[in-house]
């Protein structure tokens, strides 16, 4: 029973996993054609996939939607992202200064709760540098991953812009007078700007590690802790590498701050650093972990469950045999 259990679970999470890839790189699974075929798997298509077809025609609705669901699950999550993370640095005593970890614990928090409400629309990327993950490691066409970058831009602006909208102006002041301004991060003053770029570009690697352990089929059913993962991952890298970089990883988290502050000082140290991290961490992830597994058995999700049983029931017997 056990055992089957376990396939049983094996199955659903690389059928999930195997449906998730194909949405995520473009590709579009006709409901109304696959039934005509007698493909049985539109099973596992989400409900909301199959709201897009026309049952009076017959025939499938254009793909835009899913487009729209990716941009908004985007700049509403990287809106969120700015809106409540930097929210959670802004100080109304100028004679009592934040606690040190307050910044980091709040953009851990709220990176976990982002993934959670839209992780299972866009991803949930908030982040062109794990966008760029994504298009490396063939998850993303590169026309979707424009779509991405987009909308991580005009939800960072937007979000960052209602924040100082709602704070009051005396604050907004305050933060201005330190040269630096709300939420905006800039390097050390000991640092250059070929340093920054390293420690962005490191710090970045090891974010998108994570990324791409999480989206390695073979973690598919440790899926559920995914948000806990990436906040834990998120705290413990802001904590280390804030007091060099302010640890941005994320070219869009330092363009709303920039961009309402004024505050373009080596503004171009989290763009080129995060980039770079994504794109060769993929690449190295790709080459030498995501090597495909030689396996002869069909893949499970191309195995009706009552016949994974009946494998189930043969294996016990022949141990059963062995054991005689």
């Amino acid at each position: 029973v056990a055992s089957l259990r376990l396939k049983l679970v094996q199955a659903s999470s690389h059928r999930k996993m195997t449906v998730w890839s194909r949405k995520m790189s473009g590709e579009t699974v006709p409901p109304c054609a696959a039934a005509a075929n007698g493909d049985t798997r539109i099973q596992d298509m989400p409900a909301r996939r199959q709201s897009t077809v026309d049952v009076q025609s017959g025939r499938c609705n254009p793909i835009y939607w899913q487009l729209v669901e990716i941009f908004f699950a985007e700049a509403v999550g990287t809106g969120m992202l700015l809106f409540f993370g930097c929210m959670g640095g802004v100080s109304f005593m100028e004679d009592v200064p934040l606690h040190p970890l307050q910044g980091a614990i709040v953009f851990a928090v709220v990176v976990a709760t982002i993934i959670q409400i839209f992780g299972h629309i866009s991803a949930a990327h908030l982040n062109p540098a794990v966008t760029v993950a994504f298009m490396v490691l063939g998850q993303v066409s590169p026309g979707l991953a424009v779509v991405y970058v987009f909308s991580e831009i005009v939800g960072a602006v937007l979000g960052f812009g209602l924040l100082m909208l709602l704070t009051p102006q005396d604050v907004l002041s305050s933060a201005m007078s330190t040269g630096v301004g709300l939420c905006c991060t800039v390097p050390h003053t000991g640092l250059s700007d070929v340093q920054a770029v390293a420690v962005e570009f490191f710090s970045t690697c090891f974010l998108v590690m994570v990324v791409c352990a999480c989206e390695d089929p073979r973690n598919a059913n440790k899926a559920d802790s995914t948000p806990l993962k990436f906040g834990c991952t998120i705290l413990a890298l802001s904590i280390a590498v804030g007091p060099y970089t302010g640890a941005s990883m994320n070219p869009v988290r330092s363009l709303g701050p920039a961009l309402w502050n004024g505050q373009w000082r080596s503004h171009w140290v989290y763009w080129l650093g995060p980039g770079l991290g994504g794109f060769f961490t993929a690449i190295f992830y790709q080459a030498i972990f995501n090597r495909n597994n030689v396996n002869d058995a069909a893949p499970l999700e191309e195995v009706p469950l009552n016949q994974v049983k009946v494998n189930v029931q043969r294996t016990s017997d022949k141990k059963e045999q062995n054991s005689h």
